[in-house]
Formats: C-alpha cells, sequence, structure tokens
C-alpha cells in the first residue's frame, strides 16, 4: 500500500521539491492517487489521458520508463 507520506518524501528527493510535478501513472493506480491527492502541489494522470493542458499546468513531469513506453505507444511516437 502506499502512503502519502512515502511519496512525499520521494518528491522531496527529487528536484522538484515544492514545485508543482504531475506524476505520470501507466495504468489507473487506485492506491497512488489516493496517496498523491493530499500533496497540494502534486497531481497524478494515467498517461492515456493526457492532453497539452495537462502538462503545461505543472513544472515537473515524473514518469517511469514503462510510463515511457506507454505515452510512446498511446502517441505512435
Amino acid at each position: 500500500e502506499v502512503k502519502t507520506k512515502e511519496v512525499a518524501k520521494i518528491l522531496q528527493k527529487l528536484p522538484c521539491k515544492k514545485q508543482t510535478v504531475l506524476i505520470a501513472s501507466p495504468i489507473y493506480n487506485t492506491e497512488l492517487i489516493r496517496a498523491t491527492r493530499n500533496i497540494p502541489q502534486a497531481a497524478i494522470a494515467v498517461i492515456k489521458d493526457f492532453n497539452a493542458l495537462d502538462l503545461l499546468s505543472y513544472k515537473y513531469l515524473l514518469i517511469t520508463q514503462e510510463g515511457i513506453e506507454v505515452l510512446q505507444k498511446s502517441f505512435k511516437v
């Protein structure tokens, strides 16, 4: 189970510290969504549901290698 405290701790270790960050999930992950919703500067979105406004509304994008592969398949890049 993913906890808000764990997600916040990970975000503090990254360059995005207090900046806004969009966490890109390759699948709909309810645990990650619950853990992220209480962090004001962070949001989560499923990669297949991305749009330009999502990407431009946040300073940083946090995405895994698996997420990049899903993104490439979704947009045929």
